[in-house]
Protein backbone atom coordinates (compact mmCIF):
# COMPACT_ATOMS: atom_id res chain seq x y z
CA UNK A 1 0.00 0.00 0.00
CA UNK A 2 2.74 2.64 0.79
CA UNK A 3 4.62 1.90 -2.60
CA UNK A 4 0.87 2.64 -4.63
CA UNK A 5 0.73 5.67 -2.26
CA UNK A 6 4.15 6.89 -3.38
CA UNK A 7 3.72 6.45 -6.65
CA UNK A 8 0.47 8.06 -6.90
CA UNK A 9 2.13 10.93 -4.92
CA UNK A 10 4.90 11.12 -7.59
CA UNK A 11 2.76 10.63 -10.65
CA UNK A 12 0.28 13.17 -9.52
CA UNK A 13 3.45 15.55 -9.32
CA UNK A 14 4.97 14.90 -12.80
CA UNK A 15 0.71 14.93 -14.26
CA UNK A 16 0.94 18.57 -12.54
CA UNK A 17 3.93 19.39 -14.36
CA UNK A 18 2.75 18.36 -17.88
CA UNK A 19 -0.79 19.52 -17.35
CA UNK A 20 0.96 23.14 -16.15
CA UNK A 21 2.87 23.39 -18.89
CA UNK A 22 0.08 22.96 -21.16
CA UNK A 23 -2.04 25.32 -19.13
CA UNK A 24 0.58 28.22 -20.05
CA UNK A 25 1.26 27.60 -23.19
CA UNK A 26 -2.95 28.29 -23.72
CA UNK A 27 -3.21 30.95 -21.71
CA UNK A 28 -0.97 33.59 -24.09
CA UNK A 29 -3.05 32.49 -26.65
CA UNK A 30 -6.39 33.48 -24.45
CA UNK A 31 -5.08 36.77 -23.60
CA UNK A 32 -4.16 37.95 -26.86
CA UNK A 33 -7.81 36.88 -27.43
CA UNK A 34 -9.39 38.95 -24.70
CA UNK A 35 -6.86 41.90 -25.68
CA UNK A 36 -8.21 41.78 -29.00
CA UNK A 37 -12.12 41.55 -27.99
CA UNK A 38 -11.48 44.56 -25.65
CA UNK A 39 -10.62 46.57 -28.81
CA UNK A 40 -13.59 45.29 -30.77
CA UNK A 41 -15.93 48.18 -29.73
CA UNK A 42 -18.66 46.83 -31.34
CA UNK A 43 -22.20 46.22 -29.92
CA UNK A 44 -24.61 43.01 -30.20
CA UNK A 45 -27.23 45.54 -31.94
CA UNK A 46 -24.64 47.27 -34.27
CA UNK A 47 -24.54 45.28 -37.55
CA UNK A 48 -21.43 45.15 -39.35
CA UNK A 49 -18.25 43.82 -40.58
CA UNK A 50 -16.89 44.41 -37.11
CA UNK A 51 -19.30 41.98 -35.46
CA UNK A 52 -18.64 39.31 -37.96
CA UNK A 53 -14.71 39.59 -36.06
CA UNK A 54 -16.16 39.61 -32.74
CA UNK A 55 -18.02 36.39 -33.68
CA UNK A 56 -14.45 35.01 -34.66
CA UNK A 57 -13.16 36.44 -31.53
CA UNK A 58 -15.85 35.11 -29.04
CA UNK A 59 -15.58 31.35 -30.68
CA UNK A 60 -11.61 31.13 -30.72
CA UNK A 61 -12.25 32.32 -27.16
CA UNK A 62 -14.30 29.44 -26.41
CA UNK A 63 -12.31 26.87 -27.29
CA UNK A 64 -9.15 28.36 -25.86
CA UNK A 65 -11.05 27.89 -22.29
CA UNK A 66 -12.05 24.74 -23.28
CA UNK A 67 -8.71 23.40 -24.17
CA UNK A 68 -7.91 25.20 -20.68
CA UNK A 69 -10.27 23.10 -18.70
CA UNK A 70 -12.11 26.16 -17.64
CA UNK A 71 -15.78 24.47 -19.37
CA UNK A 72 -18.08 27.15 -17.48
CA UNK A 73 -15.48 30.44 -19.29
CA UNK A 74 -16.05 27.97 -22.44
CA UNK A 75 -19.67 27.80 -22.42
CA UNK A 76 -19.80 31.52 -21.89
CA UNK A 77 -17.89 33.01 -24.95
CA UNK A 78 -19.73 30.17 -27.37
CA UNK A 79 -23.07 31.13 -26.17
CA UNK A 80 -22.13 34.89 -26.60
CA UNK A 81 -20.94 34.50 -29.79
CA UNK A 82 -23.74 32.26 -30.74
CA UNK A 83 -26.20 35.03 -29.64
CA UNK A 84 -24.42 37.79 -31.57
CA UNK A 85 -24.61 35.58 -35.02
CA UNK A 86 -28.10 35.13 -34.42
CA UNK A 87 -28.82 38.30 -33.41
CA UNK A 88 -26.85 39.29 -36.63
CA UNK A 89 -28.83 36.93 -38.96
CA UNK A 90 -32.66 38.19 -37.22
CA UNK A 91 -31.63 41.53 -37.56
CA UNK A 92 -30.73 41.07 -41.74
CA UNK A 93 -34.10 39.27 -42.46
CA UNK A 94 -36.08 41.71 -40.77
CA UNK A 95 -34.68 44.30 -43.13
CA UNK A 96 -34.77 42.26 -45.94
CA UNK A 97 -31.71 43.79 -47.39
CA UNK A 98 -30.45 42.47 -51.11
CA UNK A 99 -27.13 44.58 -51.06
CA UNK A 100 -23.83 42.65 -51.32
CA UNK A 101 -22.69 43.92 -48.11
CA UNK A 102 -25.85 42.58 -46.45
CA UNK A 103 -25.56 38.95 -47.93
CA UNK A 104 -21.87 38.87 -47.42
CA UNK A 105 -22.66 39.68 -43.50
CA UNK A 106 -25.42 36.89 -43.49
CA UNK A 107 -23.12 34.46 -45.02
CA UNK A 108 -20.68 34.85 -42.49
CA UNK A 109 -22.72 35.08 -39.19
CA UNK A 110 -24.94 31.81 -40.78
CA UNK A 111 -20.62 30.07 -40.55
CA UNK A 112 -20.94 32.26 -37.19
CA UNK A 113 -23.85 29.88 -35.80
CA UNK A 114 -22.62 27.04 -37.37
CA UNK A 115 -19.20 26.73 -35.89
CA UNK A 116 -20.32 28.37 -32.34
CA UNK A 117 -23.07 25.34 -32.25
CA UNK A 118 -19.98 22.74 -33.35
CA UNK A 119 -18.08 24.27 -30.14
CA UNK A 120 -20.93 24.20 -28.11
CA UNK A 121 -21.94 20.61 -28.96
CA UNK A 122 -17.95 19.59 -28.54
CA UNK A 123 -18.53 21.07 -24.42
CA UNK A 124 -21.61 19.33 -23.88
CA UNK A 125 -20.18 15.79 -25.18
CA UNK A 126 -16.75 15.77 -23.43
CA UNK A 127 -19.31 16.82 -20.28
CA UNK A 128 -21.06 13.58 -20.89
CA UNK A 129 -24.11 14.99 -21.90
CA UNK A 130 -24.98 13.57 -25.53
CA UNK A 131 -28.58 15.16 -25.76
CA UNK A 132 -27.87 18.18 -25.40
CA UNK A 133 -24.49 17.73 -27.62
CA UNK A 134 -26.39 16.18 -30.56
CA UNK A 135 -29.24 19.20 -30.14
CA UNK A 136 -26.33 21.46 -31.16
CA UNK A 137 -24.74 19.17 -33.78
CA UNK A 138 -27.92 19.39 -35.46
CA UNK A 139 -28.41 23.03 -35.49
CA UNK A 140 -24.75 23.39 -36.62
CA UNK A 141 -26.31 21.44 -39.54
CA UNK A 142 -29.27 23.17 -40.08
CA UNK A 143 -26.81 26.60 -40.18
CA UNK A 144 -24.64 25.45 -42.98
CA UNK A 145 -27.38 23.46 -44.98
CA UNK A 146 -29.16 27.18 -45.43
CA UNK A 147 -26.32 28.39 -46.62
CA UNK A 148 -24.90 25.47 -49.05
CA UNK A 149 -21.84 25.27 -46.53
CA UNK A 150 -20.49 22.12 -47.38
CA UNK A 151 -17.48 21.82 -45.38
CA UNK A 152 -19.45 23.07 -42.32
CA UNK A 153 -22.36 20.03 -43.11
CA UNK A 154 -19.41 17.54 -43.45
CA UNK A 155 -17.90 18.31 -39.46
CA UNK A 156 -21.32 18.63 -38.68
CA UNK A 157 -22.32 15.00 -39.76
CA UNK A 158 -19.41 14.05 -38.41
CA UNK A 159 -19.49 15.06 -35.08
CA UNK A 160 -23.25 13.80 -34.90
CA UNK A 161 -21.15 10.07 -35.78
CA UNK A 162 -19.27 11.00 -33.18
CA UNK A 163 -22.01 10.62 -30.27
CA UNK A 164 -23.49 8.04 -31.59
CA UNK A 165 -20.11 5.96 -31.65
CA UNK A 166 -20.06 7.11 -28.09
CA UNK A 167 -23.10 5.60 -27.44
CA UNK A 168 -21.68 2.62 -29.13
CA UNK A 169 -24.56 2.58 -31.95
CA UNK A 170 -21.91 1.77 -34.69
CA UNK A 171 -24.67 1.29 -37.50
CA UNK A 172 -25.46 4.92 -37.11
CA UNK A 173 -22.40 6.48 -36.52
CA UNK A 174 -20.64 5.03 -39.63
CA UNK A 175 -24.19 6.08 -41.39
CA UNK A 176 -22.88 9.68 -40.66
CA UNK A 177 -19.45 9.56 -40.82
CA UNK A 178 -20.32 8.24 -44.68
CA UNK A 179 -22.17 11.29 -45.64
CA UNK A 180 -19.39 13.54 -44.22
CA UNK A 181 -16.57 11.20 -46.21
CA UNK A 182 -19.32 11.86 -49.61
CA UNK A 183 -19.11 15.76 -49.48
CA UNK A 184 -15.16 15.81 -48.20
CA UNK A 185 -14.25 13.65 -51.91
CA UNK A 186 -17.06 16.19 -53.46
CA UNK A 187 -15.49 19.45 -52.63
CA UNK A 188 -11.25 17.49 -52.64
CA UNK A 189 -10.94 18.60 -48.45
CA UNK A 190 -8.30 15.76 -47.72
CA UNK A 191 -8.12 17.30 -43.59
CA UNK A 192 -11.95 15.94 -43.98
CA UNK A 193 -11.04 12.95 -45.31
CA UNK A 194 -8.48 11.89 -43.35
CA UNK A 195 -10.54 12.88 -40.27
CA UNK A 196 -13.87 10.37 -41.76
CA UNK A 197 -11.23 7.89 -42.66
CA UNK A 198 -10.22 7.40 -38.62
CA UNK A 199 -13.86 7.25 -37.56
CA UNK A 200 -14.67 5.10 -40.04
CA UNK A 201 -11.54 2.49 -38.88
CA UNK A 202 -12.53 3.19 -35.38
CA UNK A 203 -15.75 1.44 -35.61
CA UNK A 204 -14.33 -1.50 -37.45
CA UNK A 205 -11.72 -1.47 -34.54
CA UNK A 206 -14.99 -1.92 -32.23
CA UNK A 207 -16.38 -4.31 -34.47
CA UNK A 208 -12.48 -6.22 -34.05
CA UNK A 209 -12.51 -5.97 -37.71
CA UNK A 210 -8.92 -5.04 -37.47
CA UNK A 211 -7.50 -5.70 -41.34
CA UNK A 212 -9.98 -3.17 -42.40
CA UNK A 213 -9.54 -0.86 -39.49
CA UNK A 214 -5.61 -1.04 -40.66
CA UNK A 215 -6.58 -0.22 -44.19
CA UNK A 216 -8.52 3.08 -43.37
CA UNK A 217 -6.16 4.28 -40.20
CA UNK A 218 -3.45 4.17 -43.58
CA UNK A 219 -5.39 5.93 -45.50
CA UNK A 220 -5.29 8.48 -43.25
CA UNK A 221 -2.24 8.41 -42.09
CA UNK A 222 -1.15 9.18 -45.99
CA UNK A 223 -3.35 12.08 -46.12
CA UNK A 224 -2.26 13.53 -42.74
CA UNK A 225 1.48 12.97 -43.97
CA UNK A 226 0.95 15.08 -47.52
CA UNK A 227 -0.53 17.54 -46.21
CA UNK A 228 1.70 17.78 -42.47
CA UNK A 229 -0.95 17.51 -39.99
CA UNK A 230 1.13 16.63 -37.28
CA UNK A 231 -1.44 16.59 -34.24
CA UNK A 232 -3.51 13.99 -36.76
CA UNK A 233 -0.26 11.89 -37.49
CA UNK A 234 -0.01 11.38 -33.48
CA UNK A 235 -3.40 10.08 -33.10
CA UNK A 236 -2.96 7.82 -35.88
CA UNK A 237 0.19 6.26 -34.82
CA UNK A 238 -1.78 5.83 -31.35
CA UNK A 239 -4.81 4.59 -33.34
CA UNK A 240 -2.71 1.97 -35.49
CA UNK A 241 -0.74 1.23 -32.17
CA UNK A 242 -4.38 0.43 -31.11
CA UNK A 243 -4.91 -2.33 -33.60
CA UNK A 244 -1.48 -4.11 -33.03
CA UNK A 245 -2.12 -4.53 -29.43
CA UNK A 246 -5.52 -6.36 -30.46
CA UNK A 247 -3.12 -8.80 -32.19
CA UNK A 248 -0.92 -9.24 -29.19
CA UNK A 249 2.18 -7.42 -31.17
CA UNK A 250 3.12 -5.47 -27.57
CA UNK A 251 6.87 -4.53 -29.18
CA UNK A 252 5.06 -3.12 -32.48
CA UNK A 253 2.05 -1.48 -30.52
CA UNK A 254 4.39 0.18 -27.80
CA UNK A 255 6.81 1.39 -30.72
CA UNK A 256 3.69 3.63 -32.33
CA UNK A 257 2.13 4.11 -28.90
CA UNK A 258 5.43 5.98 -27.88
CA UNK A 259 5.67 7.59 -31.24
CA UNK A 260 2.63 8.70 -30.71
CA UNK A 261 3.26 10.31 -26.96
CA UNK A 262 6.49 12.14 -28.40
CA UNK A 263 4.46 13.72 -31.14
CA UNK A 264 1.73 14.83 -28.74
CA UNK A 265 4.21 15.87 -26.03
CA UNK A 266 6.07 18.36 -28.54
CA UNK A 267 2.68 19.88 -29.53
CA UNK A 268 1.65 20.26 -25.76
CA UNK A 269 -1.73 18.22 -26.14
CA UNK A 270 -2.55 17.03 -22.96
CA UNK A 271 -5.57 14.87 -24.49
CA UNK A 272 -3.61 13.46 -27.07
CA UNK A 273 -0.84 12.85 -23.97
CA UNK A 274 -3.20 11.27 -21.63
CA UNK A 275 -4.65 8.76 -24.41
CA UNK A 276 -1.55 7.68 -25.31
CA UNK A 277 -0.23 7.33 -21.72
CA UNK A 278 -3.66 5.04 -21.21
CA UNK A 279 -2.69 2.83 -24.38
CA UNK A 280 1.22 2.51 -23.09
CA UNK A 281 -0.28 1.42 -19.51
CA UNK A 282 -2.76 -1.04 -21.12
CA UNK A 283 0.18 -2.79 -23.73
CA UNK A 284 2.41 -2.98 -20.37
CA UNK A 285 -0.14 -4.55 -18.53
CA UNK A 286 -1.45 -7.34 -21.11
CA UNK A 287 2.54 -7.81 -22.27
CA UNK A 288 2.61 -9.09 -18.67
CA UNK A 289 -0.32 -11.41 -18.99
CA UNK A 290 0.44 -13.06 -21.97
CA UNK A 291 4.18 -13.82 -20.37
CA UNK A 292 3.06 -15.47 -17.10
CA UNK A 293 2.82 -18.59 -17.91
CA UNK A 294 5.93 -18.34 -19.83
CA UNK A 295 8.12 -18.45 -16.58
CA UNK A 296 8.26 -14.79 -15.59
CA UNK A 297 9.24 -13.78 -12.62
CA UNK A 298 7.57 -12.56 -10.12
CA UNK A 299 9.43 -9.38 -9.44
CA UNK A 300 9.46 -9.24 -13.34
CA UNK A 301 5.44 -9.34 -13.19
CA UNK A 302 5.30 -6.55 -10.35
CA UNK A 303 7.78 -4.49 -12.22
CA UNK A 304 5.46 -4.83 -15.31
CA UNK A 305 2.19 -3.98 -13.53
CA UNK A 306 3.50 -1.26 -11.73
CA UNK A 307 4.80 0.34 -14.87
CA UNK A 308 1.38 0.54 -16.28
CA UNK A 309 0.40 1.44 -13.31
CA UNK A 310 2.55 4.73 -13.44
CA UNK A 311 1.17 5.73 -17.19
CA UNK A 312 -2.35 4.48 -16.16
CA UNK A 313 -2.67 7.66 -13.22
CA UNK A 314 -0.87 9.95 -15.35
CA UNK A 315 -3.92 9.60 -18.08
CA UNK A 316 -6.44 9.88 -15.12
CA UNK A 317 -5.17 12.94 -13.89
CA UNK A 318 -4.82 14.63 -17.35
CA UNK A 319 -8.69 13.19 -18.51
CA UNK A 320 -9.49 14.87 -14.71
CA UNK A 321 -8.47 17.97 -15.43
CA UNK A 322 -9.60 18.10 -19.30
CA UNK A 323 -13.18 17.07 -17.73
CA UNK A 324 -13.34 14.12 -20.08
CA UNK A 325 -15.96 11.99 -18.49
CA UNK A 326 -15.66 8.66 -21.13
CA UNK A 327 -11.87 8.83 -20.49
CA UNK A 328 -12.00 9.22 -17.08
CA UNK A 329 -14.51 5.97 -16.81
CA UNK A 330 -11.84 4.00 -19.10
CA UNK A 331 -8.93 4.87 -17.25
CA UNK A 332 -10.79 3.81 -13.59
CA UNK A 333 -11.88 0.53 -15.33
CA UNK A 334 -7.52 0.30 -16.31
CA UNK A 335 -6.72 1.17 -13.22
CA UNK A 336 -9.30 -1.27 -11.64
CA UNK A 337 -8.58 -4.32 -13.81
CA UNK A 338 -4.74 -3.57 -12.88
CA UNK A 339 -5.20 -2.71 -9.42
CA UNK A 340 -7.33 -6.80 -9.03
CA UNK A 341 -4.07 -8.05 -10.87
CA UNK A 342 -2.08 -7.10 -7.95
CA UNK A 343 -4.19 -8.31 -5.63
CA UNK A 344 -5.64 -4.70 -4.63
CA UNK A 345 -8.99 -5.84 -4.16
CA UNK A 346 -10.68 -3.03 -2.36
CA UNK A 347 -8.67 -0.44 -4.55
CA UNK A 348 -9.67 -2.28 -7.13
CA UNK A 349 -13.55 -2.60 -6.29
CA UNK A 350 -13.68 1.38 -5.59
CA UNK A 351 -12.05 2.51 -9.08
CA UNK A 352 -14.81 0.36 -11.72
CA UNK A 353 -17.49 0.56 -9.36
CA UNK A 354 -16.95 4.73 -10.18
CA UNK A 355 -16.52 3.89 -13.77
CA UNK A 356 -19.56 1.83 -14.05
CA UNK A 357 -21.57 4.85 -12.38
CA UNK A 358 -20.35 7.50 -15.02
CA UNK A 359 -20.19 5.14 -18.26
CA UNK A 360 -23.76 3.90 -17.78
CA UNK A 361 -24.71 7.67 -17.10
CA UNK A 362 -23.24 8.29 -20.23
CA UNK A 363 -24.98 5.46 -22.41
CA UNK A 364 -21.00 5.01 -22.98
CA UNK A 365 -22.13 0.85 -23.87
CA UNK A 366 -18.51 -0.20 -24.65
CA UNK A 367 -16.87 0.91 -21.46
CA UNK A 368 -19.71 -0.64 -19.60
CA UNK A 369 -18.83 -4.05 -21.02
CA UNK A 370 -15.17 -3.50 -20.42
CA UNK A 371 -16.80 -2.64 -16.05
CA UNK A 372 -18.66 -5.78 -15.84
CA UNK A 373 -15.97 -7.87 -17.50
CA UNK A 374 -13.82 -6.07 -14.68
CA UNK A 375 -16.20 -6.71 -11.76
CA UNK A 376 -16.59 -10.40 -13.04
CA UNK A 377 -13.05 -11.39 -13.16
CA UNK A 378 -12.60 -8.74 -9.43
CA UNK A 379 -15.44 -10.91 -7.62
CA UNK A 380 -14.02 -13.98 -9.36
CA UNK A 381 -10.33 -13.00 -7.65
CA UNK A 382 -11.12 -11.63 -4.53
CA UNK A 383 -9.86 -13.65 -1.37
CA UNK A 384 -11.16 -10.66 0.74
CA UNK A 385 -15.20 -10.00 1.37
CA UNK A 386 -16.46 -7.04 -0.50
CA UNK A 387 -20.13 -5.68 -0.85
CA UNK A 388 -22.50 -6.00 -3.19
CA UNK A 389 -22.52 -2.21 -4.33
CA UNK A 390 -21.03 0.86 -3.06
CA UNK A 391 -22.11 1.04 0.57
CA UNK A 392 -24.08 -2.23 0.45
CA UNK A 393 -23.82 -5.42 2.76
CA UNK A 394 -20.71 -7.49 2.39
CA UNK A 395 -20.33 -10.66 0.81
CA UNK A 396 -19.98 -14.01 1.38
CA UNK A 397 -17.68 -16.48 -0.85
CA UNK A 398 -20.88 -17.70 -2.22
CA UNK A 399 -22.32 -14.50 -2.72
CA UNK A 400 -19.14 -13.37 -4.29
CA UNK A 401 -19.21 -16.33 -7.16
CA UNK A 402 -22.88 -15.23 -7.64
CA UNK A 403 -22.20 -11.63 -8.16
CA UNK A 404 -19.28 -12.44 -10.56
CA UNK A 405 -21.56 -15.24 -12.49
CA UNK A 406 -24.33 -11.54 -12.66
CA UNK A 407 -21.31 -9.40 -13.88
CA UNK A 408 -20.18 -11.93 -16.30
CA UNK A 409 -23.73 -12.07 -18.23
CA UNK A 410 -24.07 -8.69 -18.30
CA UNK A 411 -20.83 -8.23 -19.61
CA UNK A 412 -21.80 -11.42 -22.66
CA UNK A 413 -25.33 -9.58 -23.33
CA UNK A 414 -23.45 -5.96 -23.96
CA UNK A 415 -20.96 -7.56 -26.13
CA UNK A 416 -23.68 -9.98 -27.79
CA UNK A 417 -25.43 -6.85 -28.27
CA UNK A 418 -22.95 -4.73 -29.64
CA UNK A 419 -21.52 -7.12 -31.85
CA UNK A 420 -24.50 -8.99 -32.79
CA UNK A 421 -24.99 -10.15 -36.64
CA UNK A 422 -27.28 -7.79 -37.59
CA UNK A 423 -24.95 -5.31 -36.07
CA UNK A 424 -22.60 -6.64 -38.39
CA UNK A 425 -24.97 -6.70 -41.32
CA UNK A 426 -25.62 -3.21 -40.83
CA UNK A 427 -21.97 -1.89 -41.24
CA UNK A 428 -21.90 -3.85 -44.13
CA UNK A 429 -24.72 -2.74 -45.56
CA UNK A 430 -24.19 0.91 -45.02
CA UNK A 431 -20.49 0.66 -46.47
CA UNK A 432 -21.96 -1.15 -49.51
CA UNK A 433 -24.30 1.08 -50.23
CA UNK A 434 -21.61 4.23 -49.80
CA UNK A 435 -19.18 2.45 -52.28
CA UNK A 436 -22.57 1.68 -54.69
CA UNK A 437 -23.34 5.16 -54.60
CA UNK A 438 -19.93 6.34 -54.94
CA UNK A 439 -19.19 3.78 -58.18
CA UNK A 440 -22.68 4.87 -59.31
CA UNK A 441 -21.51 8.44 -59.37
CA UNK A 442 -18.86 7.70 -60.77
CA UNK A 443 -20.45 6.00 -63.65
CA UNK A 444 -22.64 8.98 -64.14
CA UNK A 445 -19.79 11.29 -64.36
CA UNK A 446 -18.20 8.99 -67.26
CA UNK A 447 -21.61 8.83 -68.91
CA UNK A 448 -22.07 12.47 -68.39
CA UNK A 449 -19.05 12.46 -70.12
CA UNK A 450 -19.16 10.56 -72.84
CA UNK A 451 -22.63 12.43 -73.41
CA UNK A 452 -20.74 15.43 -73.28
CA UNK A 453 -18.52 14.03 -75.94
CA UNK A 454 -21.15 12.74 -78.03
CA UNK A 455 -23.20 15.90 -77.70
CA UNK A 456 -19.91 18.63 -78.63
CA UNK A 457 -19.86 15.70 -81.56
CA UNK A 458 -22.67 15.62 -82.98
CA UNK A 459 -22.97 19.55 -82.66
CA UNK A 460 -19.53 19.30 -84.59
CA UNK A 461 -21.63 17.27 -87.28
CA UNK A 462 -24.26 19.72 -86.99
CA UNK A 463 -21.88 22.72 -87.88
CA UNK A 464 -19.87 20.75 -91.00
CA UNK A 465 -23.64 20.18 -92.20
CA UNK A 466 -24.48 23.96 -91.73
CA UNK A 467 -21.40 25.17 -93.12
CA UNK A 468 -22.22 22.51 -96.15
CA UNK A 469 -25.81 23.65 -97.00
CA UNK A 470 -24.05 26.95 -96.54
CA UNK A 471 -21.40 26.35 -98.99
CA UNK A 472 -23.77 24.63 -101.17
CA UNK A 473 -26.43 27.73 -101.29
CA UNK A 474 -23.54 30.42 -101.59
CA UNK A 475 -22.44 28.13 -104.79
CA UNK A 476 -25.64 27.79 -105.79
CA UNK A 477 -25.85 31.68 -105.67
CA UNK A 478 -23.02 32.22 -107.11
CA UNK A 479 -24.14 29.50 -110.09
CA UNK A 480 -27.19 31.68 -110.90
CA UNK A 481 -25.22 34.74 -110.46
CA UNK A 482 -22.94 33.58 -113.42
CA UNK A 483 -25.55 32.10 -115.41
CA UNK A 484 -27.64 35.60 -115.22
CA UNK A 485 -24.50 37.21 -116.25
CA UNK A 486 -23.53 34.43 -118.80
CA UNK A 487 -27.24 35.08 -120.51
CA UNK A 488 -27.24 39.03 -120.25
CA UNK A 489 -23.81 38.95 -122.03
CA UNK A 490 -25.15 36.04 -124.35
CA UNK A 491 -27.84 38.34 -124.85
CA UNK A 492 -25.67 41.54 -125.47
CA UNK A 493 -23.60 39.44 -128.30
CA UNK A 494 -26.94 38.96 -130.04
CA UNK A 495 -27.70 42.58 -129.82
CA UNK A 496 -24.10 43.21 -130.90
CA UNK A 497 -24.50 41.02 -133.60
CA UNK A 498 -27.97 41.98 -135.45
CA UNK A 499 -26.36 45.87 -134.59
CA UNK A 500 -23.31 45.11 -136.07
CA UNK A 501 -25.01 42.80 -139.08
CA UNK A 502 -27.26 45.78 -139.16
CA UNK A 503 -24.40 48.32 -139.62
CA UNK A 504 -22.23 46.08 -142.23
CA UNK A 505 -26.35 45.59 -144.34
CA UNK A 506 -25.61 49.83 -144.14
CA UNK A 507 -22.55 49.42 -144.94
CA UNK A 508 -22.86 47.48 -147.75
CA UNK A 509 -25.91 49.57 -149.43
CA UNK A 510 -23.48 52.54 -148.87
CA UNK A 511 -20.71 50.77 -151.05
CA UNK A 512 -23.21 49.70 -153.21
CA UNK A 513 -24.56 53.26 -153.46
CA UNK A 514 -20.98 54.38 -154.26
CA UNK A 515 -20.17 51.92 -156.46
CA UNK A 516 -23.30 53.03 -158.52
CA UNK A 517 -22.30 56.10 -158.73
CA UNK A 518 -19.20 55.93 -159.73
CA UNK A 519 -20.01 53.62 -162.79
CA UNK A 520 -22.33 56.14 -163.48
CA UNK A 521 -19.40 58.79 -163.23
CA UNK A 522 -17.30 56.73 -165.30
CA UNK A 523 -19.73 56.27 -168.19
CA UNK A 524 -20.90 60.54 -168.03
CA UNK A 525 -17.33 61.39 -167.73
CA UNK A 526 -14.70 61.29 -170.34
CA UNK A 527 -11.23 59.17 -169.30
CA UNK A 528 -8.34 61.27 -168.64
CA UNK A 529 -6.74 59.64 -171.62
CA UNK A 530 -8.88 61.27 -173.69
CA UNK A 531 -8.92 64.52 -172.10
CA UNK A 532 -4.88 64.83 -171.98
CA UNK A 533 -5.07 63.64 -175.64
CA UNK A 534 -7.74 66.57 -176.36
CA UNK A 535 -5.34 68.85 -174.42
CA UNK A 536 -2.65 67.68 -176.46
CA UNK A 537 -4.00 68.68 -180.14
CA UNK A 538 -5.37 72.09 -178.79
CA UNK A 539 -2.31 73.11 -177.86
CA UNK A 540 -0.48 72.12 -181.11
Amino acid sequence: MKKIKITLLFICLSANLLIGTFVYAQSTKKDSLLSELKKNKSSFSNISGEDTIKIELLNDLSWEYYKCYKTDSALYYGNASLELATAILNSIKNNSSTSEKSLTILKTAQKGVTASCQSLGNIYREQGDPAKALEYYLKALKASEEIGNKKGMAISYSYIGNVYQDQANYSQALEYYLKALKIDEEIGNKKGMAVRFTNIGNIYFSQEDYPKTLDYYFKALKINTEIGRKNSIAINYGNIGGVYHKQSDYTKALEYYFEALKMFQKLKNGEGKAISMGNIGSAYKDQVDSRKGAGLSKDSIQHGYYTALDYYLKALKIDEDLGNKNNVARRLTNIGSLLTSLGKYNEAYTSIYKALAISDSLGAMDIVKESYEGLSTLYEKSNISLPDSIGGKMLNKEEMRLKALYYLKNYIKVRDSLFSEENQKQLVQKEMNFNFEKKEAATKAEQAKKDAIAKEELKQKEQQRNYFILGFALVAVLAVFIFRSYRQKQKANEIISEQKSLVEEKQKEILDSIHYAKRIQKSLLPTEKYIDKTLKRLLK
